[in-house]
């Protein structure tokens, strides 16, 4: 009982003795703003930390959350999940002092083996009431296309030597310039070359006390272009890719029903001549350039304009690189539109299924590692129908097989197949209708 007693004293006492004599952390005077931004093309998505306090998950070109911090000193982390392992790792760290009224943003970049931090920082814009200037700043992050000329204006003006906003070296940021609210087309050309130009925007409409930041990045699999832009608004958080015109979206079309015979595909209303011919079954065609907006497309019996077998209209987004699918039945063809993520990454392979069997109610799917049993093993898809999104599961490198089973069964329909992934891969297996059906098929197809 003594002992309970005075350790129930002790406690008081320390207790007593934090309540009176004060805090030993400073008082903050003000804070500051952090954020960070991801510029590793093939990086896995990649954990931002401030201290131990996860602050948000930056997969390529996209940023954290701007976030306020007290004008103290923080350790901001960055942790990623690397191949092989099953715990993520420290890949970089950097000390920062805030000081209040400064806004703080930490790109990381370079090879996710040794990435490389870079700090730019700024004070805080206030504007004037009534005022029609924004802020805009400018970085780059793309080694590949060297030492870059900008060019911020009107679409009216043609780059020329001497009205460049100022030459970017990758890894460096023009400072803060001021603008006329207004609509402006950023322009890329090679360094001291206005005639060479890289990019070209569409025009982009800029308001006043606005302040935003336009990043140059690598491009991966899924730009069209051999320029990637992004513009930050730092005071809202938003983002958007830019886009050049001169690079078309593009559609890819994939034949999925056995019944539905050979088809023409038409991509214009009235009908005029067939983006792609005498497509039949299983027939994948080549990525063909659309118009951005709503693209009316219609499925023709092979050679007869007459017989239209699908009419569907789907909206077009600048720059994305889609798959047009049909699925279903001759009777009731079902479309199914995707925008694959084509970028490869370099510590995982991703496997996508897209379901188009109707012989059965529904299947299981199984992806296991080469040579196991099953028996045991729970699917990887449950229950799958036809029209379904695809699917995407991120692997380890290694042999897989596939399998498909009657749903909740371990009755073979398909497999096993085997199939060799390599970091990096990105893979689509598509599944098919067979003439017997009692069974199914798969078919491997790239996504690059």
């Amino acid at each position: 009982m003594r002992r309970f007693l005075l350790l129930s004293a002790c406690l008081a006492a320390l207790l007593l003795s934090a309540c009176t004599s004060g805090s030993k952390f400073p008082d903050p005077t003000g804070k500051g703003s952090i954020q960070a931004i991801n510029a590793i093309s093939t990086s896995p998505t990649i954990t931002f930390l401030i201290e131990e306090r996860r602050n948000g998950n930056l997969d390529f070109t996209t940023s954290s959350p701007k976030t306020r911090f007290d004008d103290f000193e923080y350790n901001l982390n960055f942790d990623a999940l690397l191949a092989g392992d099953s715990e993520p790792t420290r890949i970089a760290s950097q000390l920062l002092q805030v000081v209040k009224d400064t806004e703080y943003t930490l790109i990381i970049s370079g090879d996710l083996a040794e990435p490389t931090l870079t700090l730019w920082e700024r004070p805080v814009r206030v504007y004037a009431d009534g005022g029609t200037v924004l802020e805009a700043s400018f970085g780059h992050f793309s080694p590949a296309l060297g030492d870059v000329d900008i060019y911020f204006a009107d679409a009216a003006i043609v780059p020329a030597a001497g009205n460049e906003v100022g030459t970017l070296t990758p890894g460096a940021k023009l400072p803060p310039m001021d603008f006329e609210a207004g609509d402006y087309v950023l322009t890329i050309t090679t360094a001291g070359m206005p005639g060479d130009i890289l990019f070209t925007s569409d025009a982009i409409t800029m308001e006043a006390a606005t302040t935003m930041l336009f990043i140059i990045f690598d491009t991966d699999a899924n730009d069209r272009g051999p320029v990637s832009v992004r513009a930050f608004n730092t005071e809202t958080g938003a983002a958007a890719t830019l886009i050049d015109p001169l690079y078309a979206p593009t559609v890819r079309f994939i034949h999925a029903i056995k019944d539905l015979g050979a088809v023409d595909i038409y991509v214009d209303d009235p009908l005029t001549i067939p983006a792609v011919e005498d497509q039949d079954f299983r027939g994948v065609s080549a990525e063909l350039e659309v118009p951005v907006g709503v693209l009316p497309i219609t499925y023709t019996a092979f050679d007869n304009i007459g017989t239209i077998l699908v009419d569907n209209d789907i909206s077009i987004s600048p720059g994305i690189r889609a798959d047009y699918y049909v699925v279903g039945d001759a009777a009731s063809p079902v479309p199914l539109a995707t925008v694959p993520d084509r970028r490869s990454v370099e510590t995982l392979a991703k496997f996508t299924v897209v379901y188009t069997e109707t012989n059965h109610e529904s299947l299981d799917f199984y992806l296991v590692e080469a040579a196991a049993d099953i028996a045991d093993i729970p699917a990887r898809y449950r229950g799958l129908t036809a029209g379904l999104d695809p699917l995407v599961t991120q692997l380890p490198e290694g042999s897989y097989d596939v399998y498909l089973t009657v749903t909740d069964e371990k009755t073979v329909v398909f497999g096993p197949l085997q199939v060799d992934l390599v970091l990096g891969d990105v893979v689509t297996a598509i599944v098919y209708d067979t003439v017997n059906p009692a069974t199914a098929d798969i078919t491997i197809i790239p996504d690059f």
